[in-house]
């Protein structure tokens, strides 16, 4: 996976401005869209203090370095983590009152 970070990172571009759409990334690397978000997610989790980071807010992806974006980005991944977890707890406790820990 970490030559497939590489090479998604040398596609991707500083800026906004510069976003490529997924089905762009896909056509440049001859990756399937789902192989494609794999990278993306695993790129994501190794950054840890990159110098720039994967960004993305529904107008493709891009290469960014400013705070102020990063945490815009945290809180929209925060807020869906929350959305999973309430989802959830509908099944919790079906399987709680099953008896079924």
């Amino acid at each position: 996976m970490t030559d497939d970070i590489i090479t998604l990172r040398n596609y991707l571009r500083v800026g906004a401005q510069n976003a490529l759409c997924r089905w762009q990334l896909c056509e440049m690397t001859g990756w399937t869209d789902r192989h494609l978000r794999k990278v993306i997610e695993a790129a994501r989790c190794e950054e840890d203090g990159e110098e720039y980071c994967i960004m993305n807010f529904g107008k493709g992806y891009y290469l960014s370095n400013d705070p102020a974006e990063a945490e815009v980005l945290r809180k929209i991944e925060m807020a869906r983590i929350a959305s999973i977890v309430g989802r959830t707890y509908g099944l919790s406790e079906m399987i709680r009152k099953a008896g079924r820990s």
